[in-house]
């Protein structure tokens, strides 16, 4: 097989730990945001939808 010829993978740097939680945290944190953006708008448009402001 051709990919694993001698020098056909190249060295990458490991990422620390504690930047991937980090990370991991942070698109937690956005997904969550999303999710409630949405719901708010959907209760928001049932409400309207049944002649509440």
């Amino acid at each position: 097989m051709a990919s694993r010829q001698a020098g056909f993978y190249k060295a990458v740097r490991v990422k620390a730990f504690d930047n991937v939680l980090t990370r991991r945290l942070l698109e937690a944190r956005n997904q969550l945001l999303c999710i409630s953006t949405q719901l708010g708008n959907q209760i928001r448009g049932l409400m309207k939808t049944f002649g509440h402001p």
